[in-house]
């Protein structure tokens, strides 16, 4: 899911989605009582995509990714 994140090239979100699905794959092998979820509940967390910088938070009980914000990187 997208929050309004402004002008992001098309093949830049079509990257970001992939690994965002990577990310879902990943988070749904973590047991409940990870650490891991402790750190991500109230943390936005950053994954850098071809000079983008986006940011997004992990909502656990509905398993969802929200990108909150994404910047070009600076550089």
């Amino acid at each position: 899911m997208f929050a309004k994140i402004g002008v992001v090239p098309m093949e830049i979100r079509g990257e970001l989605r992939l690994r965002l699905d990577e990310v879902a794959k990943s988070l749904a092998d973590v047991p409940p009582d990870h650490g891991v979820w402790e750190s991500v509940r109230d943390d936005e967390v950053q994954i850098d995509v071809r000079g983008w910088q986006f940011f997004y938070r992990v909502e656990r009980d509905a398993q969802l990714l929200t990108v909150v914000r994404a910047v070009p990187a600076a550089g």
